[in-house]
């Protein structure tokens, strides 16, 4: 999973974490659950907005 969950005992709250990104925080929520559901919206739009490209879905149908 790209985005992870960890409390933030400096920001007293719970961060929603890129770590394909060096660590960097997306999003602070008050509570352990309100950041994992965001955590995996964001793992969602980021399938979403990056797919594989056809050649890795198929390889027969990379012209490379």
């Amino acid at each position: 999973m790209r985005y992870t969950v960890k409390y933030e005992e400096f920001a007293g709250a719970w961060a929603v974490i890129d770590t394909k990104s060096l660590g960097r925080v997306i999003g602070i929520h008050d509570n352990a659950a309100d950041a994992e559901d965001a955590a995996w919206a964001e793992e969602e739009r980021w399938y979403k907005c990056y797919p594989l490209s056809i050649g890795k879905l198929n390889p027969s149908l990379h012209h490379g």
